[in-house]
């Protein structure tokens, strides 16, 4: 379906990468494309920030959210995994609101780091909550996923400073660095909710924190790094159609 429908790059496109110094006959290769990404130090900033920012959807919501809620808040196993789905609504409408406003202020970095900053709060606001109301609990994973939201903004100011001819490429760094962390920090998060379990019981509330205690710190580490990325603004693109 991809090869039958996907278009064919428009020679009006084209035209515009040869504006950023592509040449068609002699493209820049792979090897030292990516040689040039590891040696930026910018682009490494925002793919660790991202991947930090990111880990109450990798880590919580796709992995350890109804564990953590059942056991930490005494939830039922159903309820917990409602609200753990919560994370995502909010992070989808998270990323739609920070994008437009984004470009609607044209500055980027001032909501990448204001919303590295809330979600690393709101994380910790989730540990000191076990025995709270359920809707405040809903709230807050409601406003993780909100925040978290601010991360997407990780690909758009990437974007807004790459040529146009190894943007794909350099857009794809960044999304590899930030689905490689989960594939570490999540069997990290069970190990250390598990020591201290005797085998066959269930971790206790100190034991899931534990675990839980991780995603927080990390976080705060892409909070630092996210003070680091070089500020972008909307690129603005010209469309020449082709007669």
């Amino acid at each position: 379906m991809l090869w039958k429908l996907l278009p064919k790059r428009p020679n009006w496109f084209v035209e515009l990468m040869r504006e950023d110094g592509f040449d068609p006959k002699s493209p820049q290769p792979l090897a030292s494309l990516i040689k040039e990404i590891m040696r930026d130090r910018n682009i490494w900033c925002l793919s660790l920030a991202a991947a930090g920012l990111y880990l109450p959807i990798s880590v919580i919501g796709d992995l350890w959210g109804v564990t953590f809620l059942h056991i930490h808040s005494g939830l039922s196993t159903g309820l917990s995994s409602l609200l753990t789905t919560l994370i995502f609504i909010g992070f989808a409408a998270g990323g739609i609101a920070t994008g437009h406003l984004s470009d609607r202020l044209k500055r980027r970095k001032i909501l990448f780091v204001t919303g590295a900053i809330l979600s690393s709060v709101i994380a910790v606001a989730i540990a000191l909550t076990n025995s709270g109301p359920l809707w405040m609990t809903a709230m807050l994973m409601i406003a993780v996923g909100l925040t978290t939201g601010s991360q997407l903004l990780a690909f758009v100011m990437t974007a807004d400073v790459a040529k146009r001819h190894n943007r794909a490429v350099k857009l794809a760094f960044v999304n590899f660095v930030v689905m490689v962390l989960p594939v570490f920090i999540q069997p990290a998060v069970g190990f250390l909710a598990q020591v201290g379990v005797a085998k066959g019981l269930v971790p206790s509330t100190g034991q899931e924190l534990q675990g839980y205690g991780l995603i927080v710190v990390l976080m705060f580490i892409s909070t630092g790094l996210s003070l680091c990325v070089k500020d972008t603004k909307p690129r603005k693109e010209k469309f020449v159609m082709a007669h």
